[in-house]
């Protein structure tokens, strides 16, 4: 899956026109977080939508208070904040975090594994 990821952030970055300096510096972006994004979860119900029943039970017994951050792959990324990846892919300061506005499997599961551990 992480090539899948690192794949898709470099067709992404390929398909955009770029300087060199502007290239390197978002590789260096998106290397720093080892390819992954920032996803801002506003709302537990997005996670608790895609969760079975023991997920919701970790979820609603670890105390979370919203709003929390999960680092997911830009595929994932893209598809639960409504961005394209070559958007995220470009990387920057503001550009290496996104806010959710759908859930999924596999942002939940992504979710409950960094935020109980």
């Amino acid at each position: 899956m992480r090539k899948m990821t690192m794949m898709a952030a470099a067709i992404a970055m390929a398909a955009t026109p770029l300087s060199g300096a502007a290239l390197a510096q978002n590789r260096n972006v998106l290397n720093q977080q080892g390819g992954l994004v920032n996803v801002n979860v506003t709302n537990l119900d997005l996670l608790r939508n895609f969760a079975n029943n023991n997920e919701i039970e970790i979820l609603n017994n670890a105390n979370i208070a919203v709003p929390v951050t999960v680092q997911a792959p830009i595929n994932i990324a893209a598809q639960v904040c409504g961005v394209a990846v070559n958007v995220l892919a470009k990387g920057g300061p503001s550009r290496n975090s996104c806010t959710a506005e759908q859930g999924s499997e596999a942002l939940t599961d992504l979710a409950i594994r960094q935020l109980t551990n």
